[in-house]
C-alpha cells in the first residue's frame, strides 16, 4: 500500500509539472483552450497546410505548444545582424544608384539574413535587423520574376518626413512631393520613391527590366 501511495504521489507531481509546462508553452491555462486556434501557440501553425494542422493537433496535442515555441525561438534566432556591406549594397539600390539585379539582391539577402519568410505581391520578403541613414529597417523586399518590373524596397520605422530628412542629410539625395495631398509620394531625381506604409514608411527603386536585343 505504501508503495502504491508513493506511486500516486509521484504521478500527481508529474501531472502537475506537465500541466504547468503546457501553460508556459501555449500561454493557455484552460486545457480545452490549448487545442483551440485562439491559443497563442497555435498561431505559428497558420503557415502549415490545412491537411497538416489537424494531424499535428490530434496526434501531438500537448507537444504542439513546445513545437510552436521552438519554431518561434528558431525564427527569432535567424534574424541576423546586418553585414557591413548592407548600406553600400541595399542602400545604394534603394536610392537607384546601382544596377537592379533582383537575383543578385535575393542571393545577398539570403546569405545575410537567411531565406525569405514569404513570397507575396510579386516579391520575396526578408526580415532584417539593420539601419540605413539612421532609420531602422525591419523588412526588405526583392521582386521575383513574375512581372516586367524589377525592384528593391524596404520598410522603415520612420515616417516619410523623418526618412526623407535622414536620406537628405546623410546621403545628399533630395526628394520632392508629387502632389499636395497629405500622403503624397516623394521622389528623387534618380527615381527612388518614399511612400507611406501605415504609420511607417517604405522606400523603393523600381525599373522595367531591360528588353532583349531585337525587341
Amino acid at each position: 500500500m505504501a508503495k502504491c501511495r508513493g506511486l500516486r504521489v509521484e504521478n500527481d507531481r508529474r501531472a502537475k509539472t506537465w500541466r504547468q509546462t503546457q501553460i508556459r508553452a501555449t500561454g493557455c491555462k484552460d486545457p480545452a483552450a490549448r487545442l483551440s486556434p485562439s491559443c497563442p501557440a497555435w498561431r505559428i501553425m497558420d503557415g502549415l497546410s490545412n491537411q497538416a494542422q489537424p494531424v499535428i493537433r490530434s496526434v501531438f496535442p500537448s507537444a504542439a505548444g513546445h513545437f510552436a515555441c521552438a519554431v518561434l525561438a528558431l525564427a527569432a534566432a535567424h534574424v541576423q545582424a546586418a553585414p557591413s556591406t548592407f548600406g553600400p549594397v541595399i542602400g545604394s539600390a534603394l536610392l537607384c544608384r546601382s544596377h537592379l539585379d533582383n537575383r543578385y539582391f535575393r542571393q545577398y539577402l539570403t546569405q545575410a539574413f537567411g531565406p525569405s519568410y514569404k513570397r507575396e505581391g510579386g516579391a520575396y520578403w526578408f526580415r532584417t535587423e539593420a539601419s540605413l541613414w539612421g532609420a531602422q529597417v525591419r523588412e526588405v523586399m526583392v521582386s521575383d520574376d513574375s512581372s516586367e518590373i524589377v525592384f528593391v524596397a524596404a520598410v522603415t520605422d520612420s515616417t516619410p518626413e523623418e526618412l526623407e530628412k535622414s536620406v537628405r542629410d546623410q546621403a545628399g539625395v533630395a526628394f520632392r512631393a508629387q502632389d499636395a495631398t497629405p500622403h503624397a509620394l516623394r521622389k528623387s531625381n534618380p527615381g527612388s520613391t518614399i511612400a507611406y506604409a501605415n504609420d511607417k514608411s517604405k522606400i523603393y527603386c523600381a525599373k522595367f527590366k531591360p528588353q532583349p536585343p531585337g525587341r
